[in-house]
């Protein structure tokens, strides 16, 4: 004889109809799982940078899962105002779709930035990390002046 307890819900099973047992559960699992990883398929050809050329989830949008929030850290002589133009199409993108190595190559393209890493916090943030040059020395030649890092890169050029 099983032992009853007072204000206790029946065990669920799969035969019984709106239970939640191993079928259901299942069946719930071949729905949303999928529908949820679409969000981070990009289709071929498409620009995940710019918003409305991609293929990015609708569910993923619906659950709040687009870049709301861009912050940036390690910015010593690259202006804010460089980093916000080089991002600026990348609020309200869909998150699983935006694509971070291309961020990351848009960053390092600016004069001061060296190096550049881009991670994405759920469920509506991009976190960027961006390591600059380092001035090491300044390059008298005809044209003018040149900044240049540790490794001859030039950095800064000014017309003489």
């Amino acid at each position: 004889m099983r032992p009853v307890r007072p204000n206790a819900r029946p065990s669920a099973s799969p035969s019984r109809p709106g239970g939640r047992g191993p079928a259901r559960r299942r069946l719930l699992a071949l729905l949303v799982v999928p529908a949820l990883l679409g969000g981070a398929a990009v289709a071929p050809g498409a620009d995940p940078l710019v918003p409305g050329r991609h293929e990015g989830s609708s569910l993923a949008r619906l659950l709040g899962l687009s870049v709301g929030a861009i912050e940036v850290r390690g910015l010593r002589r690259t202006e804010p105002r460089e980093v916000r133009l080089a991002l600026a199409d990348l609020e309200g993108v869909d998150i699983l779709s935006v694509d971070l190595g291309e961020a990351e190559r848009r960053l390092e393209s600016l004069p001061w930035v060296d190096d550049a890493e881009v991670r994405r916090l759920l469920p509506d943030r991009l976190m960027v990390e961006i390591r600059e040059r380092r001035p090491t020395a300044v390059w008298q030649r005809s044209e003018g002046a040149a900044v240049v890092d540790e490794r001859g890169h030039v950095v800064v050029a000014t017309p003489p």
